[in-house]
Parts: C-alpha cells; structure tokens; sequence
C-alpha cells in the first residue's frame, strides 16, 4: 500500500528511477493486485438502497435517489461552478441520516483528486440544510482518500472500497 498510495515522483526519486517507470511499476502492481471487473448488470440484479440528494426533483429524475451498490462519477466543466463539489459533499453528509428523513444511517467514502475534506462547508450545510444537524450526521462519518492517479483510484475501488465496505 506504500508504493500504491505514495505519490509516484517521491517513488521515483527514492529508487532512482525514472517517473514514467515508476508509474508503470504502480499500474503494474495494481493491475496485479485488483479483483476482475464485474458487469453493471450484476450489481444491478443484487438488491440495492436508495437514498435522498436533498433535492425532491433530482431525486425524481434519478428514479427515487442515490442508488448504493455503484460508483457515481460526478463531471462538469472544470473551474466552474457546476455543483459537482457541492453535490458530492451533500450526498456525503445525506447518506448518514435516518432511513425516516431519506438516508441510510450510513457513513461516505469521499474520493477527490485534487483537494482535501472541505470541513468548513460541510459545517455549513450540517447548520443550513433543513435534512441535516449534528444529531443525525457528521465529518466522522466522511472517510476520504486522495486518488491522485489513474492506478491509485482503480487500487481504491478495487481493493481499498470493498474493505472499508
């Protein structure tokens, strides 16, 4: 998990090799240590749970919610305020609230590229959301990893997810 997790120019630097060698090492080894993909339809037959976006339309257009049971990317133009952070740490605070209000009393595995946790508009939304409060949610309840890395982020879903699972 060091090499994995590691980003690769320090990687580089302490065996002495090359970047590009050494991400190819990285993907090497988690192509070796990563489970066989599966098929969406397999996840799709199994019984999954639903929960709430905060949002009564989005959830509609979405089919009832937040499906559980898949990884949902969320995409938009970079540096322009889309919504896809404020979606993603919404959700990541919704999906710990009571099955009663449209959660899963559930806890959110938080994956970015390129920033940290932001702690101080979690808070935010915790005060200013009418779904959320310190009662039924919180940041314990956010676990983040930084997928830096194409090999890094498959490492994560493939080995890393399933075990916080």
């Amino acid at each position: 998990s060091e090499l994995v997790l590691a980003f690769p120019q320090d990687v580089a630097k302490q065996l002495r090799l090359s970047l590009s060698d050494t991400q190819k090492i990285v993907g090497d080894v988690c192509n070796e240590l990563s489970p066989a993909p599966r098929d969406l339809e397999e996840y799709m037959a199994e019984k999954q749970s639903k929960f709430t976006t905060g949002d009564a339309a989005l959830d509609t257009m979405l089919g009832g919610g937040i499906q559980t049971g898949m990884v949902w990317e969320l995409v938009g133009e970079r540096q322009v305020a889309s919504g896809k952070t404020q979606l993603a740490l919404q959700l990541s605070l919704l999906v710990q609230v009571p099955t009663n209000l449209g959660g899963l009393s559930g806890s959110a595995c938080y994956l970015t590229s390129s920033a940290t946790l932001q702690t101080k508009r979690l808070n935010q939304l915790i005060s200013e959301h009418p779904l959320l409060s310190t009662d039924v949610c919180g940041l314990s309840d956010i676990h983040t990893n930084m997928v830096s890395t194409v090999p890094i982020l498959l490492h994560t879903l493939e080995v890393k997810l399933p075990l916080l699972v």
